[in-house]
């Protein structure tokens, strides 16, 4: 695997932690955090989900890139999203 110079860098400078997770477990870490995974050696189809919240003025550090971007966010009323987990009523 070829790795970008900063990267590389940051692998000579910093303990690398290897973490092993049963099926179901959950791993929750901050953004800041470099992480990556090998490929996926199974015969079953691996599941993450990533949700994070940024301050604006901590943009992502490559000027472009293929997933996320800025969007504010509105705040609700706990009214509005139990309506919108049961339109019925």
């Amino acid at each position: 695997m070829q790795l970008c110079r900063c990267l590389s860098h940051h692998m000579k400078r910093f303990e690398t932690v290897y973490v092993e997770l049963e099926p179901g477990d959950a791993m929750i870490f901050d953004g800041n955090l470099i992480h990556g995974s090998g490929p996926n050696r199974s015969n079953t189809q691996l599941w993450s989900y990533i949700s994070y919240y940024n301050a604006v003025g901590n943009g992502h550090y490559k000027e472009t890139h293929e997933y996320g971007h800025y969007e504010p966010l509105e705040k609700v009323s706990a009214a509005s999203i139990l309506l919108a987990s049961n339109p019925a009523g």
